[in-house]
């Protein structure tokens, strides 16, 4: 069975020239469905049929103009393509007929070749693009499918590393209070025990905080702080966490530069940055180096961030960067490193680089990676730098 013949729809003032045009599309195989004289009565005709392309006479007698009925059509429908039909050629017709990028201009007189080649054009040009659209949509449906599938992945991996995390916890917390229960008449164990079941419960505490502030609630503690300091204490105390054969740089200034933050929170969330470095060094150690530094507004723009919403006021920024000569990390790997318990190595080996986040979105900041397989990693936290004043 062959494909119907391409239906067409006339708008032009002049009834003998709107009769003939019809006659011809005839006898050149296409349907008319109808024909209108003026832009409202188009209008009107349109909203109940749906041809598959429209010829319109650029100066119709009254208003609207085929101009305006092309801009309503692409509007309303900007499937169906519009050939317009014009007695002058000018600069100022062209030009008006150009603004709402018609599918052809006829030119009078034209004959039946110019005719059926400028259709012939129009309809081609729609079926791309139909055929684009949909490609386009198919696509968009396919990535909104995987988004789903993600997500799923990423809520059963929250939810299981919580349940791993929070019952080792317990179950420490637990041993503590019995070891304490059988210390009732040594008080220097009994109050070790306690000391170390309530700092296990407060270790809980904060991982509930963090989840917390990584979704967005919670009130950090926000001060005024200098943030090469407060790397260089981070880095002193993470040296312990290190793997042997680790070798740590710090590079920062002597005084600043000057952040708005939670310190608690940036000190584990440099002190997370660290460990990671250290697990992702191969069997024998490697390097890791530590900044902290004022960046360019180039280098904040030229990444991509964490969260995916952040967005970079018009001031400075400072950047805490870690680098290390580890092993890199996969491109499937990367736009995961930063969810809550993830890890390439193990699940449930506790809040991972989420802590970093969530101590960067508490003083306005955001979280990037730069990392291929082999080639290493940065992880980079930047943060407005404070313009001035008490925090």
């Amino acid at each position: 069975m062959s494909p119907p013949s391409p239906s067409v729809y006339i708008v032009e003032d002049e009834v003998l020239v709107g009769m003939e045009l019809s006659e011809r599309l005839h006898a050149l195989g296409y349907r008319v469905l109808g024909r209108a004289t003026g832009g409202d009565e188009a209008m009107g005709a349109l909203q109940r049929l749906r041809p598959d392309l429209v010829i319109a006479d650029i100066h119709l007698g009254t208003e609207p103009s085929g101009i305006a009925l092309a801009e309503h059509l692409r509007r309303r429908d900007p499937a169906v393509p519009v050939v317009f039909l014009s007695a002058r050629s000018d600069c100022a017709t062209l030009d008006a007929a150009r603004r709402v990028a018609p599918a052809g201009l006829l030119v009078q007189p034209w004959d039946e070749r110019a005719l059926h080649a400028t259709l012939q054009v129009a309809l081609a040009r729609a079926a791309i693009e139909r055929q684009r659209e949909a490609a386009a949509a198919d696509r968009l449906e396919r990535e909104l499918r995987r988004a789903a599938a993600r997500h799923e992945a990423s809520l059963y991996r929250m939810a299981a590393g919580m349940a791993q995390a929070f019952s080792n916890l317990l179950g420490v917390a637990l041993a503590q209070i019995g070891l304490a229960r059988h210390a009732l008449d040594d008080p220097a164990r009994l109050t070790r025990s306690l000391t170390e079941a309530e700092a296990t419960i407060a270790t809980a505490g904060r991982h509930l905080e963090f989840l917390r502030r990584y979704a967005g609630g919670g009130r950090p503690s926000l001060r005024r702080l200098d943030l090469g300091e407060l790397c260089r204490r981070a880095a002193g105390d993470a040296h312990a966490l290190l793997p042997a054969g680790a070798r740590l740089a710090v590079v920062t200034d002597s005084f600043g530069p000057l952040v708005v933050g939670d310190p608690e929170m940036l000190a584990m969330a440099v002190g997370e940055l660290l460990r990671n470095a250290g697990e992702a060094l191969p069997e024998g150690g490697g390097e890791i180096e530590l900044w902290a530094q004022e960046v360019t507004a180039g280098e904040v723009a030229a990444l991509r961030w964490w969260p995916t919403d952040w967005r970079a006021g018009s001031g400075r920024f400072a950047a805490i960067t870690v680098f290390d000569t580890g092993e890199g990390i996969a491109d499937s790997d990367r736009p995961l490193v930063f969810e809550p318990f993830y890890s390439t190595r193990a699940l449930g080996r506790g809040l991972g680089l989420a802590v970093v986040v969530a101590a960067a979105r508490a003083a306005g900041g955001a979280v990037a990676v730069q990392s291929s397989p082999g080639s290493g990693t940065a992880l980079r936290m930047v943060l407005p730098i404070d313009a001035g004043g008490d925090a």
